[in-house]
């Protein structure tokens, strides 16, 4: 699906990790999943929020709300297999100029000079008999020359801090589906 919102771009960031689970495990695992159960996450979203403090929760929400809360766009999902979600804006100043995007299409014509637009998808794939791979993959598309080379330079410097985000969450998904199909092979 990310190919039909996002099929040209500039940057790309993917990751995958293979779990030892059947699809509906994983799945049931990612959407039990949040980005606030990481100590590494959550430290890495105070260092880009500049010290500001992050929203308080009270309850923990999946890792699909979690990103719908923090502005993102749910352009496409289908349970199981793969949800894509997208964004706008100057990502690379400060404070982070983000466009409302209030729907797939208001996405898709996007293209205003000075700014980029991304899309990040989650996908599983079966990978044989109760195993799983789990991929996610961004893409970013920039409008115009100053906004290519702000957002390299800002990639440059937090695209390893990204990639450990998605690191750290692929391996909270495989350490929640292992455990739940171990206890469902011992029940």
């Amino acid at each position: 699906m990310l190919d039909r919102f996002l099929p040209e771009f500039h940057v790309r960031s993917a990751h995958e990790i293979t779990i030892e689970a059947d699809i509906a495990t994983t799945y049931a695992a990612l959407c039990a999943s949040s980005f606030s159960e990481s100590a590494l996450v959550r430290l890495l979203l105070r260092i880009r929020s500049l010290g500001r403090p992050l929203p308080q929760r009270t309850t923990m929400p999946s890792l699909l709300d979690d990103l719908e809360r923090s502005g993102f766009l749910r352009l496409a999902s289908a349970p199981g297999e793969e949800a894509v979600f997208a964004i706008a804006g100057k990502f690379w100043l400060p404070h982070a100029e983000r466009v409302a995007l209030q729907s797939v299409e208001e996405f898709e014509q996007f293209a205003r000079a000075g700014y980029a637009k991304a899309a990040w998808n989650i996908a599983l794939y079966e990978a044989g008999p109760n195993r799983t791979r789990l991929c996610t993959q961004t893409r970013v598309l920039s409008y115009g020359r100053a906004a290519s080379i702000a957002f390299r330079m800002y990639w440059f410097v937090v695209g390893p801090f990204s990639g450990l985000t998605r690191t750290a969450l692929l391996r909270q998904v495989k350490r929640r589906a292992e455990a739940q199909g171990s206890q469902a092979a011992h029940a």
